[in-house]
């Protein structure tokens, strides 16, 4: 895809933005990974308890980053405020610790990419 293909595509995708491509690639710089390398992505919603089958993607997705040399980043999906619980994130968080899940990067755990909550990526 050449370079006006991919700003012709973002145009049709977000035409609404309010800074110009350049303004987000120094905002949110390339990583700077090696060929090859895996950027996943953890992205639980706090609206229960977690259970193994979080826990499970979660550990696949930080095997598979640190295999590739890449990034593991937790974001915390809190688009369904109604289905909240109290505690919820901190549960997750807890959780993570608990088995050792650790992110490189996201929520609690600090980033140059965020905000790594959903809700405040506008």
């Amino acid at each position: 895809m050449t370079d006006l293909e991919r700003k012709e595509l973002a145009d049709l995708l977000y035409p609404n933005l309010k800074h110009d491509r350049e303004y987000y690639e120094n905002k949110y710089p390339e990583r700077g990974l090696p060929e090859g390398a895996m950027v996943t992505r953890y992205a639980p919603s706090p609206t229960g308890s977690v259970h193994l089958g979080n826990l499970l993607s979660a550990f696949a997705d930080m095997v598979y980053a640190r295999q590739s040399g890449g990034s593991f980043y937790l974001r915390i999906e809190d688009t369904d405020q109604k289905r909240m619980i109290e505690g919820g994130i901190e549960n997750i968080t807890g959780v993570l610790h608990d088995f050792d899940i650790l992110p490189n990067e996201g929520y609690s755990f600090g980033g140059e990419y965020d905000p790594y909550i959903q809700s405040e990526r506008t």
